[in-house]
């Protein structure tokens, strides 16, 4: 993959205050983002959550009720779609069934009527580029999920754009070829110097493909960060659950002394916790605590110190760790990912009692949803 497409300066790409409305719904609700030259961004969030609009909106298909959104600091947000000179793969690759996989990459240049011999001398470089040589004259039908794929990436960078938007282009595909294609494509951005905004409902693959992440949820951006920024430092509650797993208790703040508080969940149990930033409400307020599985030890000799004890009542395999779920005595019930017996972990079995714990550092505090 030496030879190929040169790399090429990506475009910084700026959206500022973009609101979409579709009726009485508001898709996009003021979001701003700012994404670098070069840089693989993820929208990343629910259904219904505005990621699509937002990318469909930078793309120029569809037109925002106010805002802007720039491209190397010049708005083209009055421009249509076909000026903008953005590369797009959509979830359903939409190539051509009649045209042949050279065919397919060579249509955006066709339509720029570029000469023949240099339509010929880019096909030839992208189809190296994305490994497809030796196949430019099968059709569509003839491919395999994964080099469909390829074609369709291919036909989006074959005239080079600084910019290429991707809707969840490998929803279509089975596990273990979408992490592959994971991989890949991560690969031909970084080879090419692209910048890339890429939807996705699925945090793992945000989690492995992006740069940042822009956490979306009702139209608004609630978090951009690293993928370890977002899993370790999640801004909000919304955030914390949908990135990775985590044990949810609701409850009221009872304790906010300095970065560590306490939230009283059911049965009165204190849980200790860092407080998030966003914690400005009195104590005895709504509040909610969330700690992730794997920060959670388990001890098969509870004791008073333990903040929480119960029964085993489920016992999960998953090759290096087991995901061990806690009944406990007044009600609750939490998750907690140890490491295997053979790898140092704690011999556990259904219906033994524990004891569970947590370093207060590593649970988080949140304002209760409702009342923010």
């Amino acid at each position: 993959m030496t030879k190929g497409i040169p790399p090429r300066t990506g475009a910084r790409v700026r959206v500022e205050r973009l609101i979409k409305r579709f009726g009485s719904l508001t898709a996009v609700a003021g979001a701003s983002l700012d994404v670098a030259s070069g840089e693989f961004l993820a929208l990343l969030g629910p259904s219904g959550c505005g990621k699509t609009t937002m990318l469909m909106s930078i793309a120029g298909f569809e037109h925002p009720d106010a805002g802007d959104i720039l491209l190397d600091e010049r708005s083209v947000v009055a421009l249509p779609a076909s000026r903008r000179n953005i590369g797009m793969v959509f979830q359903r690759y939409a190539l051509f069934p009649h045209m042949t996989v050279a065919g397919n990459i060579a249509f955006p240049l066709v339509m720029r009527r570029l000469p023949k011999a240099e339509i010929r001398a880019r096909v030839t470089e992208v189809i190296d580029v994305v490994r497809l040589s030796g196949l430019g004259e099968r059709l569509p039908s003839q491919l395999s999920g994964g080099q469909q794929q390829r074609v369709a990436f291919a036909r989006s960078v074959v005239h080079r754009p600084p910019l290429l938007l991707m809707d969840e282009p490998l929803a279509a595909l089975d596990k273990k070829l979408r992490e592959e294609m994971q991989v890949e494509l991560k690969g031909l951005q970084r080879l090419l110097g692209i910048t890339v905004v890429f939807v996705t409902h699925d945090q793992q693959e945000a989690l492995a493909m992006a740069d940042r992440v822009a956490v979306m949820n009702a139209g608004r951006i609630e978090q951009v960060g690293s993928p370890r920024e977002l899993y370790e430092e999640p801004a909000s509650a919304f955030v914390a659950n949908f990135v990775g797993e985590s044990n949810r208790f609701q409850g009221r703040l009872v304790e906010t002394a300095g970065s560590i508080g306490a939230v009283a969940v059911e049965g009165g149990r204190a849980l200790r916790g860092r407080a998030a930033e966003t914690i400005t409400e009195p104590v005895n307020s709504p509040a909610i605590f969330m700690v992730r599985p794997e920060m959670v030890s388990v001890s098969t000799q509870p004791d008073s110190e333990a903040p929480l004890a119960g029964v085993i009542t489920n016992l999960t395999y998953a090759g290096s760790t087991l995901s061990c779920s806690v009944a406990i005595s007044d009600g609750l019930s939490i998750v907690a990912r140890v490491a295997t017996e053979r790898l140092g972990g704690p011999a556990l079995k259904l219906g033994d009692r524990v004891g569970v714990a947590w370093r207060p550092e590593d649970a988080r505090i949140y304002p209760s949803e409702a009342s923010g």
